[in-house]
């Protein structure tokens, strides 16, 4: 979950699910809020927040929270009080919203980079990028 916080008044813009490769984040899928959120989910993040408001009350910004999500229960991981990974794709997926969902990806070779793809940062070392990939 991608949140943003201000005082006590906290907005989630973001929801995705990790890819991982082992123990390493590889990108994200990042998915429609509207098409995931149902009543446990909302209630889970409403609670999640008041949860760890007292912790965090004088920080304003971005942070993120990891969830292990099963069928019979949703379970925190961890909090990231700060920019995540995902945080600039969840914000640019936002802003391209007429799209299913958008893949974020982290080191792609530059041969796999196709045309509607946006490349966020390219490294001439590795000859990867960092991309975000819209899907109908």
């Amino acid at each position: 979950m991608q949140i943003y916080k201000h005082g006590r008044e906290y907005t989630l813009y973001g929801f995705s699910k990790q890819y991982m490769d082992g123990t390493h984040f590889v990108g994200a899928k990042i998915l429609d809020i509207k098409a995931v959120m149902e009543d446990r989910l909302c209630n889970f993040v409403a609670e999640t927040c008041r949860r760890i408001d007292s912790l965090i009350h004088s920080y304003t910004g971005f942070f993120g929270v990891d969830l292990m999500i099963s069928k019979d229960s949703l379970d925190v991981l961890e909090c990231n009080i700060r920019l995540t990974a995902a945080t600039l794709p969840t914000l640019l997926a936002n802003a391209i919203s007429a799209y299913r969902y958008v893949e974020y990806f982290e080191e792609v070779p530059l041969l796999s980079v196709d045309t509607a793809d946006t490349v966020l940062v390219r490294s001439e070392y590795t000859d990867s990028a960092h991309i975000i990939r819209p899907c109908r």
